[in-house]
């Protein structure tokens, strides 16, 4: 599971908050459940659940709220999320500007 800022994808000019559909890493998300800032650790705990299940998620950090991304169904393939040991599920951590410009490819769908 990875934490993305809002304002990181902004300044890689990635357009995430009209978008239903992001690609992260080659992999299809879509955006899931949107939940108000006091419950940013719900939606943490969310993503991390799914993660430990094998659905991969993704958490968009903004200042007012926070979004879950679920993988597209159709996106899974052998290419594994970030894990700090390879027996245990990604641990959760806020990518920095530079990660999160390698990793999100500027293509969303309305």
């Amino acid at each position: 599971m990875i934490i993305l800022s809002s304002k990181d994808l902004d300044k890689h000019g990635i357009s995430h908050q009209s978008a239903s559909k992001l690609l992260f890493r080659g992999r299809t998300f879509i955006k899931g459940q949107a939940f108000a800032a006091h419950l940013r650790s719900l939606a943490i705990e969310l993503a991390q659940e799914n993660t430990k299940v094998g659905q991969p998620s993704l958490v968009i950090d903004y200042e007012s709220h926070v979004t879950l991304w679920r993988l597209e169904r159709s996106s899974v393939d052998s290419q594994p999320m970030i894990s700090d040991h390879p027996s245990q599920p990604p641990s959760p951590r806020r990518a920095s500007a530079k990660e999160s410009a390698s990793r999100v490819a500027p293509k969303v769908t309305r």
